[in-house]
């Protein structure tokens, strides 16, 4: 709460923000993302936003800032960008660029919203684990104004080779929104054609079809030849510019 009172900082603007569906007034402030297809179709992408925070800063320059809450910790990975997982951040960003006229992106951010059990009666190290756990992860503006704005948020550029994206520039960011917008496109062609088999992405330890709501409609086996679950790389990053 300390770092909240710096100036300047972000603060909370609004919470369960619609985009492309009408607000508790009954307005339409934020326009659906309008995704076009390669088949010359077009989709209305809606939603609810978690939270929006706002920046403004002494020379007038205006930032929003994504605010996604989270049962646990995640990183933003763009090899599962790429794979059509870990898509609402890019898109909650791209719905608020659509909507807040006056203002620039700075990101997007994970919040881990749980309970934190600590075993110590040592306060020092009561709030460190407690820090550790509730760390916040996502995609910001690598500028230092941006930064200091959003502590105690602690996001770096990453100098290796992995697919995490952190800290980045207005470009790149815009990039990972495109790259999101594209998966939803693809996706949408293929429901378009008639190409809806199951083709499921393992994304970590677990496979998807654990958590599967409809495996009797699915039918997926993964002991008949040729239908696998793919799984996803994440020590060498996909680049945007070979899609």
């Amino acid at each position: 709460m300390r770092s909240f009172q710096q100036k300047p900082h972000f603060l909370p603007m609004a919470a369960e923000v619609p985009f492309g569906t009408p607000d508790a007034t009954g307005k339409t402030r934020i326009p659906a993302i309008q995704i076009k297809t390669s088949d010359g179709n077009t989709v209305a992408f809606s939603g609810r936003i978690d939270r929006i925070d706002v920046l403004e800063t002494a020379d007038g320059k205006k930032y929003f800032m994504i605010v996604d809450n989270k049962m646990s910790n995640k990183e933003v990975k763009q090899n599962s960008i790429v794979a059509g997982l870990q898509l609402q951040l890019p898109l909650y960003i791209r719905a608020a660029r659509l909507g807040l006229d006056g203002y620039e992106a700075a990101g997007g951010l994970y919040q881990p919203i749980k309970d934190v059990l600590v075993a110590s009666e040592d306060t020092d190290q009561i709030n460190t684990q407690i820090d550790k756990e509730l760390q916040t992860s996502g995609m910001i503006l690598d500028e230092e104004l941006v930064q200091e704005a959003a502590k105690p948020v602690r996001i770096a550029r990453r100098l290796d080779t992995n697919d995490t994206v952190s800290a980045v520039s207005a470009d790149e960011m815009y990039a990972v929104e495109d790259c999101a917008i594209g998966a939803v496109a693809d996706r949408v062609t293929l429901i378009y054609r008639g190409e809806v088999s199951p083709k499921p992405v393992k994304d970590g330890m677990e496979s998807p079809c654990t958590w599967c709501d409809h495996p009797n409609a699915c039918k997926h086996d993964s002991t008949i030849p040729g239908c696998k679950i793919v799984e996803i790389d994440h020590k060498r990053r996909i680049e945007i510019t070979q899609l």
